[in-house]
């Protein structure tokens, strides 16, 4: 039985890796707030990646974490634009595989935390001077919105199903029928376009970081919320009409005034009551 997340709405700034970064960036930075249902869709994320269902999922097999890295158009024959690439790449997964995506990107601790069993590894060795391997790859990773997916297999399978559908690390000892084999780049560090966990306990972990990124998305939101105009304010003062919800506030014009009651300097996107 797949997990509850499948039914779990996605909120309409992380609908695409385009829409995603814009998103966690304003967020990050403090400039963009999300409107209170699309915090509740964040919130019910957040539950489902911490919920016993889904670990319980991962230790049997039937779960794995995927990700489509940064710069997915950067493949080959892939189109130019990153997400359409993206959505290549998940066709090639299959719709049926994939019961959540997550786009984002990943800040300086995210990343270490992430790769951190590598960082080690690769600091030491200089590519040229002044860069090493594992600098190649943290400003890779910071490059651009990457798609985080949770890819079920009912079968059991879902680490070495997922594992072989990626192909091998290297693209030119990936089987052509491969995703890497037919559109990763092979370069000193090679594009490879997507990430797999190898193991349980990879899952386990690389789950639990997703699980913390969103949480920290999440509980920003909300802190946010308050500094911003509520959908109710804005209603009241005839900016969007009754029935009519706040998708995202972007502060595009900063006056140092926080109250919810200063609305000028605010973008505002809405959907009326069908959405």
């Amino acid at each position: 039985m797949k997990p509850e997340i499948m039914n779990t709405p996605i909120p309409y700034g992380f609908s695409t890796r385009e829409l995603a970064q814009r998103t966690t960036e304003g967020i990050y930075e403090e400039r963009l707030e999300l409107g209170e249902l699309e915090r509740k869709k964040l919130h019910k994320i957040d539950e489902v990646l911490h919920h016993p269902e889904l670990q319980a999922l991962i230790d049997e097999g039937k779960i794995t974490l995927g990700m489509i890295k940064p710069q997915a158009y950067a493949g080959r024959n892939l189109p130019e634009d990153d997400d359409e690439a993206a959505r290549v790449l998940m066709d090639e997964i299959g719709d049926e595989n994939i019961i959540f995506s997550f786009p984002t990107v990943l800040t300086q601790q995210q990343v270490e935390e992430f790769y951190g069993d590598v960082k080690e590894r690769y600091q030491g060795i200089q590519v040229e001077e002044g860069l090493t391997v594992w600098d190649m790859i943290d400003r890779f990773a910071q490059s651009g919105p990457l798609t985080f997916m949770l890819i079920h297999r009912e079968d059991g399978d879902a680490i070495s199903w997922w594992r072989e559908k990626m192909g091998k690390t290297k693209p030119n000892e990936a089987s052509p029928d491969s995703i890497r084999g037919k559109y990763a780049l092979q370069e000193y560090l090679p594009n490879n376009l997507t990430h797999g966990s190898d193991s349980v306990e990879s899952v386990r972990k690389e789950v639990n970081i997703l699980g913390g990124i969103v949480s920290g998305i999440t509980d920003k939101a909300d802190r946010m919320s308050r500094y911003f105009p509520s959908t109710e304010k804005l209603q009241n003062l005839g900016f969007i009409d009754q029935g009519e919800q706040v998708v995202a506030i972007e502060r595009v014009f900063d006056s140092g005034m926080r109250d919810e009651s200063w609305i000028y300097g605010y973008k505002v996107d809405y959907v009326d009551a069908n959405g």
